[in-house]
């Protein structure tokens, strides 16, 4: 299996090689600013690329055990299908962190188009 580590298999970003840890077994290690430090199998790294899975809150679950000075998780197969929710992900977190910015993101569109106008309680048109 050649695979090129080049992105994050949990955002999609370009990795720094300089965070990036040789690949000595079946998995591989980095860290990014993002979601902290990830441990990844092999084949997960580019199933993870290429499906559909909950990757923002595999991504919460780095970044919280990285900012609790955690090791971080080995993500395998088992962990991307079912694994994850065993550890009850930062759901709550996230939803109230994706707020504010979809209410910028509307305002944003609102500006631009000038057909919307942003009431905080609703949208009209």
């Amino acid at each position: 299996m050649n695979i090129t580590f080049d992105r994050c298999a949990l955002t999609g970003y370009g990795l720094i090689q300089e965070n990036l840890k040789p690949v000595t077994g079946p998995f591989v290690e980095y860290e990014t600013e993002i979601v902290g430090r990830v441990k990844i199998t092999l084949p997960v790294y580019d199933e993870l690329l290429k499906g559909d899975f909950e990757r923002y809150l595999i991504a919460g679950i780095c970044k919280d055990r990285t900012l609790k000075g955690e090791d971080p998780i080995l993500i395998d197969s088992n962990f991307i299908r079912e694994g994850y929710k065993k550890l009850n992900p930062p759901t709550e977190r996230l939803r109230k962190n994706a707020l504010p910015s979809l209410c910028i993101y509307i305002r944003l569109v609102a500006w631009k188009t000038k057909n919307l106008s942003f009431i905080p309680t609703r949208i009209l048109h």
